[in-house]
């Protein structure tokens, strides 16, 4: 196989190998002298792995060869499967000295290749109770000697000096920089990633095809618009070339063709032998498709990709045989050489720049800076308690002064006026001889202690500034230890670009229409965890556009619309938050569909619908199961994804709302924090306890009034310039006993916003701002209305943490049980206590998990053991559910035949019906759909989504 090879890239390699050679001796050393410590045995394992794959990389598969080996008996030394025995380490030694041979050798001419590596490669097999290896299979696994390294494709005319001038480096025997015979149209390149590729190697081709992928899925589209620019052709053929190279390397021989085909073709735009036509950039497209494909363990079909990237090159009036790449790189090797010799120790620290570290040790510093924030909260707390103390001090140590003087005033007045007795010699009258009394000198004394204690003060006073001094110090730089590590954790937009152009471009076709994707805010960071948490609810908004919002070619061209419909993925920061919004210039949606199949699915009455706004119709299409399609297709049509995405939004703590225009288009806007660690937040007490409200959803802070307050309908609102706030009381929305909110005189109001809903929340008292530690609530807790999470307060209390989109929808509630209760009995509509949920599962187990599960909601649960039971229940009328949770398998009367039954009553027509089953095929869901299930939910399933639709099935109860 052909492989290219920078010399200055082998010169770096080479220096440093070198460099890892000393601590792999150390290591041997250590372990031999004390067998008992093998810590010395994994650093010379992590050096010898890192040669191995480094080795691999550069294309000196023999020396990774070996090293492959060496690193296996060093595994197994630090296993305990190879004990360290004295017969072991001459040996070791032995592979290390080959290793040390053949670095030696490779710039020279006397290099033994396939024997150095047989030599080492059998004594380190038979140390490790392996069998001879065969020489064939030792000389295939070096890449057959003189076909795996060649000169590096890039180096102009000239740059033999340049190879001259590195240290004399002749060609040596086994071709290391011989040249490549033969034409090149074809690589010879095996059918498979090579066996004895180890797996780190692979996962960095990955990780370095992942970058040419996304240039080729960026740049090829942009190329539609200037097919004149050389500059954009350069960067598309570059990565072109490395995504052939790299892939040669490794073995994928269809994407090395490929990418070959490829690059023959973008030789001919950077050239101006011809133009791109937007058939051939769609090939390239799907050949960059193809490509990605193969190395994520998908196997499409090749042929006609092969195909239509032949046929446009057959099609070019020019064809070069052997096209001459104009890369920039190669003047430099020619022009400098000397300078490149003395540039190649810097290399290491450009190496340095970046580093791989998993998320999961981001993660534990992340923890780390938490913890250091509540401490920090701590000391603050404790520096308030001294200032607090230092305050109290001051009118004490005045009082004290004050007591002082008058004693001593009043005892010298005393002594003049002849009141007190005194001792002294009886020859000495009163203005020759002081004479004191045992109350003088306590007076005396409680003046000086008096004097001492207020300098006491002073130096305590200056010691809490410099305390305090020190505090705001840490303080600046424990918030810059965070930024810059929230930073670290933050990837771009950018980097699903790929996947995001593909999908558009995949659903554009698989519906016959024409779709452009276009990315505002690429830089835009996202925490990586949101980020990956976040790519399927994307891609299905992005389906979405596709198949149900923007219209067919031939509609849109009658409706004076271009062919290619736009659809908009920007995302941008606001404060605290990264906004992403999903807009098409399709269609719109049809909310009278809406509500019509809002109606039919019994999730609320018509006069219901007919009465809410737009933005609440718009809020069903969330609903599990919902859709206003008839037909299925393989894009939508099942009613399965806007439910998912919602509650995808809703676990990272964010919103997602909806807005439509008919014919002008559809917007999703989801709003998400940046982090899920650490957030400012406002602290509030209501009715003696204290919670805390995310600041980034709090729009402003003002002294309600009740005189400001106007009535619409039942609801109270308070007007804050042009928009209207529904007023709400915390601890009536928190259900508090005994809240106090209304009796505090002028109390503060907080203006919450979450989406498009607002709130003005009425507290009893601000504590402050802070920055707070989000602290997980646990499964047991994670369904706590309205709370998203808790916090630590610097003395250790706990703080739960509100959730506004809760607060908002909790209040609306309070006001409707309010306006409830103030409506004339005749007209009232009929009060449960609870949700009513009907369990029907033949199960005892699963009856009992589910009635658990239900109760801790606070709901009230009725167990079935079968449909027939159900039934039973259900026709004694002694409790109507709100919801039935039923499975499909049971004796008697199985969940399809209970279905069936309760649709053909008038009386159960509308009853909400999900069934929950472990059998997830399309085809029992789809009969479970046509018998009129509400929901369709499969085993196992999370509690929380479970709880997501029973919530989303009866949210229209009273």
């Amino acid at each position: 196989m052909s492989r290219t090879v920078d010399p200055e890239i082998l010169i770096g390699f080479l220096e440093e190998a070198s460099g890892y050679l000393p601590a792999v001796r150390d290591g041997l050393v250590a372990v031999r002298d004390n067998p008992a410590d093998l810590s010395a045995a994994e650093e010379a394992h992590r050096c010898v792995h890192t040669i191995k794959g480094a080795a691999a990389m550069v294309g000196l598969r023999g020396l990774s060869h070996i090293a492959y080996h060496f690193e296996e008996a060093l595994d197994e030394l630090v296993q305990g499967k190879l004990k360290p025995e004295p017969h072991v380490f001459p040996v070791l030694e032995r592979g290390l000295a080959s290793i040390e041979a053949y670095l030696d050798g490779v710039l020279g001419e006397n290099l033994e290749e396939e024997a150095l590596v047989a030599e080492a490669v059998q004594s380190l097999r038979t140390l490790r109770g392996l069998p001879p290896a065969e020489s064939a299979a030792t000389g295939a696994a070096i890449g057959g000697g003189n076909e795996w390294v060649t000169p590096y494709e890039d180096t102009e005319p000239g740059a033999d000096d340049t190879l001259a001038d590195l240290g004399d480096l002749a060609p040596p025997p086994f071709g290391l920089f011989a040249a490549a015979a033969g034409d090149t149209k074809e690589l010879d390149v095996p059918s498979e990633p090579a066996a004895d590729i180890p797996p780190e190697l692979l996962e960095v081709f990955k990780l370095e095809a992942d970058d040419h992928l996304r240039a080729l899925t960026t740049l090829l589209p942009a190329t539609r618009k200037n097919p004149a620019d050389r500059d954009q052709w350069a960067e598309v053929r570059r990565a072109a070339h490395t995504l052939k190279g790299t892939a040669a390397m490794v073995g994928f021989a269809n994407v090395t063709k490929l990418a070959h085909r490829m690059e023959d073709l973008l030789d001919l735009y950077f050239e101006g032998t011809r133009v791109a036509t937007p058939g051939e950039i769609d090939a390239l497209l799907s050949s960059t498709d193809a490509i990605e494909d193969t190395i994520n363990g998908r196997a499409p079909d090749f042929a006609p990709l092969y195909a239509k990237l032949d046929a446009a090159l057959a099609a070019s009036p020019e064809v070069p045989a052997a096209p001459v790449v104009e890369a920039p790189l190669p003047q430099v090797i020619a022009d400098e050489p000397t300078e490149k010799v003395e540039a190649t120790p810097d290399r290491p620290q450009a190496a340095e720049t970046y580093v791989r570290v998993p998320i999961e040790k981001l993660n534990d510093i992340t923890k780390l800076v938490s913890e250091l924030l509540i401490a920090r909260t701590a000391f603050e707390s404790r520096m308030a308690e001294f200032q607090r103390l230092l305050n109290e001090m001051e009118p004490s140590t005045t009082r004290l002064r004050r007591a002082s003087t008058k004693l001593e005033t009043g005892f010298e007045a005393s002594a003049l006026g002849g009141k007190l007795g005194t001792a002294g010699p009886d020859d000495f009258d009163d203005l020759e001889f002081d004479r004191y009394t045992e109350l003088h000198l306590i007076s005396r004394e409680l003046a000086e202690t008096t004097n001492d204690i207020q300098t006491l003060g002073t130096e305590l006073g200056h010691v809490h500034g410099d305390f305090d001094g020190f505090l705001t110090r840490q303080g600046r730089l424990s918030t810059e230890l965070e930024d810059k590590l929230m930073r670290l954790r933050m990837v771009p937009l950018s980097t699903t670009t790929a996947k995001l152009q593909r999908t558009v471009r995949n659903a554009a076709e698989q519906t016959s229409k024409k779709a452009t994707l276009v990315l505002e805010g690429e830089r835009t960071g996202l925490d990586k965890t949101v980020l990956e948490a976040m790519a399927d609810p994307l891609l299905h908004l992005l389906r979405n556009a596709v198949d149900h919002g923007l219209e067919t070619p031939e509609v849109r061209r009658a409706l004076g619309k271009p062919d290619s419909g736009t659809i908009r993925l920007s995302a941008v920061h606001e404060g605290s938050q990264v906004v992403l919004r999903i807009a098409d210039d399709g269609r719109g949606i049809d909310a009278d569909a809406v509500r019509a199949t809002a109606v039919a699915r019994g999730l609320a009455s018509a006069a219901e619908v007919d009465a809410m706004p737009v933005e609440d119709v718009h809020a069903f299409l969330f609903a599990p199961g919902f859709s206003t399609k008839a037909a299925v297709s393989e894009l939508s049509g099942r009613g399965v994804g806007l439910d998912v995405v919602k509650s995808k939004v809703e676990a990272l703590k964010g919103t997602v709302t909806i807005t439509s225009q008919s014919g002008r288009g559809t917007t999703f806007t989801i709003r998400l924090p940046m982090t899920l660690a650490i957030t400012r937040a406002l602290m509030v007490q209501t009715n003696q306890q204290t919670f805390a409200i995310p600041l980034d959803a709090v729009e402003q802070i003002l002294r309600f009034d009740e005189s400001e307050v106007q009535q619409i309908g039942r609801e109270p609102v308070l007007k804050v310039g042009d928009v209207m706030y529904p007023v709400a009381h915390l601890g009536r929305v928190l259900n508090l006993k005994q809240s106090a909110d209304d009796t505090v005189k002028r109390p503060p109001v907080l203006l919450i916003r979450a989406g498009e809903k607002r709130l003005a929340l009425v507290v009893e008292h601000l504590i402050g701002g802070r920055e707070i530690v989000i602290k997980n609530l646990g499964s047991h807790l994670k369904r706590v209305p309205a709370v998203s999470g808790a916090t630590l307060l610097g003395d250790g209390t706990v703080v739960l943490i509100l959730n506004p989109p809760d607060l908002i929808r909790a209040s609306a509630a309070v006001v409707a049980a309010s306006t409830s209760q103030l409506m004339p009995r005749a007209a009232a509509p009929r009060a449960r206590s609870a949700t009513t949920v009907l369990l029907v599962d033949d199960s005892p187990s699963v009856r009992r998990v589910l009635t658990n599960l239900v109760e801790r909601q606070g709901w009230k649960a009725i167990a079935a053991k079968d449909g027939t039971e159900a039934l039973e229940i259900l026709q004694r009328g002694q409790a109507l559910p709100d919801v039935v949770l039923s499975d499909i398998e049971m004796p008697r009367m199985d969940g399809y035949e209970l279905l069936g039954s309760l649709r053909n009553q008038a009386a159960f027509k509308k009853l909400p019906v999900v069934m929950i089953t472990s059998r997830a095929t399309e085809k029992h869901r789809r009969k479970a759909m046509d018998l009129g299930a509400s929901a369709y939910v499969t085993k196992p399933y999370q509690d929380e989504s479970l709880i997501d639709v029973i919530r989303q099935l009866t949210r229209s109860k009273a």
